[in-house]
């Protein structure tokens, strides 16, 4: 019984904060946030240096997606190159291997399971390269709260487009397209 009458004091507080809250903007809250808080060094136990904070979070995963892709560009390259000068092309039909029917097959699998785990690759790359474009920033957000609209936090949403940086909404768009045909592959 005690606890029960503890949790409605409780709610009943949080109520009277919520309350207060509606009043005033998101976006207006923030202003009173410790000037000299320097969210680069905000760490739990461990030292990072400048360099590091600046690749962290979604920076981080931007960059490996971006590493991620010129791997994958990199690799494809060179594998035309060879396929180019070392496979002898005659019609424009390079031969990679001639020989036993047993052979071929398990070179053409390991061949098909390397091109799967690449286009995997690029395609998770794109996929959360993606979504972080289309995740709205606080302003956008607040603007978007101001003209009495509503927007998709935490997940990929084509209803956030409108609201977004057009050149974001490009570089979206073109990922799409770029990413379409991974799926026929």
């Amino acid at each position: 019984m005690r606890q029960a009458l503890g949790k409605r004091h409780y709610s009943e507080a949080n109520a009277h904060e919520l309350e207060s809250l509606d009043t005033f903007p998101l976006s207006q809250t923030y202003h009173t946030e410790n000037p000299s808080f320097d969210h680069g060094k905000a760490t739990f136990g461990r030292k990072v240096s400048r360099r590091a904070a600046r690749f962290s979070g979604w920076r981080g995963g931007l960059v490996a997606c971006i590493t991620c892709t010129a791997f994958v560009l990199l690799l494809n390259l060179i594998l035309a190159v060879v396929a180019a000068t070392a496979w002898n092309p005659t019609g424009g039909i390079a031969t990679a291997f001639t020989g036993d029917c047993e052979t071929a097959s398990r070179f053409t699998t390991a061949f098909h399971l390397v091109i799967n785990i690449l286009s995997s690759l690029l395609l998770g790359a794109s996929n959360y390269t993606m979504q972080r474009l289309v995740s709205p920033t606080r302003s956008e957000i607040d603007k978007a709260h101001a003209r009495k609209k509503w927007l998709d936090i935490g997940m990929p949403s084509v209803r956030n487009l409108p609201s977004i940086a057009k050149s974001r909404v490009a570089f979206w768009v073109l990922l799409g397209l770029s990413s379409m045909p991974l799926h026929f592959a």
